[in-house]
């Protein structure tokens, strides 16, 4: 079976959109407030979370029991 190349996340997309190198994340205004508000969504890399303080929830999007 032929192998299946990987398609790139979201935020690999979005790093490609805004023309960044990856010395360039985390001056990026428009990178932060994307990683801000799909911190629960989609992809974000947690090295970069942690040098902005953004938190993640856990339970975004869980069901209440």
């Amino acid at each position: 079976m032929p192998s299946v190349p990987a398609l790139p996340t979201e935020f690999e997309l979005r790093i490609r959109q805004l023309q960044l190198t990856a010395e360039m994340y985390t001056s990026s205004r428009d990178l932060r407030s994307w990683c801000e508000q799909n911190r629960n969504r989609l992809y974000v890399p947690e090295w970069l979370l942690e040098e902005w303080g953004i938190i993640v929830n856990l339970n975004f999007g869980a069901v209440a029991t």
